[in-house]
C-alpha cells in the first residue's frame, strides 16, 4: 500500500473510513460500492446506446453488484481479525477501485469494457483473503 491510499480514497469518497474500525466496515463497504455504481450508473446514461451486448451485461452487472452487498465479504469482515498489513491491502485495493471508476467518468464506449473487467477483477480481490 502507498502511505497515500487512504487519504486519495477519503478524498474522493466521502465518510470512507477504512476497515481497521470494526464498528464502520460495512459502511465503509457501502460508501465505496456507492461510488464505483454512481459513476457506472452515468457511465450507462451517457454511453449505455453505444455499448456492445457484452459490455452492456458486464456493466448491468457490476451496477447490480455495487447495488447489493457482498455477503460472503461482509460476514468475513465481521469476523476477521484485520491487521494492518490486511487493512493496507483492502484500502489499496479500494483505491483501484476509485481510480477504475473515475476512468469510466470520461471513458467512451469502446474502451469501457477493459475498464469493466478490471474493475471486476478489482472487486474479486477484494474477497482474496477469505477463506476458501
Amino acid at each position: 500500500m502507498a502511505d497515500d491510499d487512504p487519504a486519495y480514497v477519503r478524498a474522493r469518497v466521502p465518510d470512507y473510513a477504512d476497515y481497521a474500525d470494526e464498528a464502520s466496515r460495512h459502511h465503509t463497504d457501502l460508501v465505496l460500492r456507492t461510488f464505483v455504481g454512481e459513476h457506472l450508473n452515468d457511465a450507462r446514461q451517457r454511453v449505455g446506446d453505444e455499448l456492445d451486448e457484452r459490455t452492456s451485461k458486464t456493466l448491468d452487472e457490476l451496477i447490480l453488484h455495487c447495488q447489493f452487498t457482498d455477503q460472503a465479504f461482509i460476514h468475513w469482515l465481521d469476523h476477521a481479525r484485520l491487521d494492518p498489513p490486511l487493512v493496507a491491502s483492502l484500502v489499496a485495493i479500494d483505491r483501484r477501485l476509485v481510480e477504475l471508476a473515475e476512468r469510466v467518468k470520461d471513458a467512451n464506449a469502446s474502451d469501457l469494457h477493459d475498464l469493466l473487467e478490471a474493475i471486476d477483477i478489482a472487486f474479486e480481490h477484494r474477497r482474496e483473503p477469505l477463506p476458501a
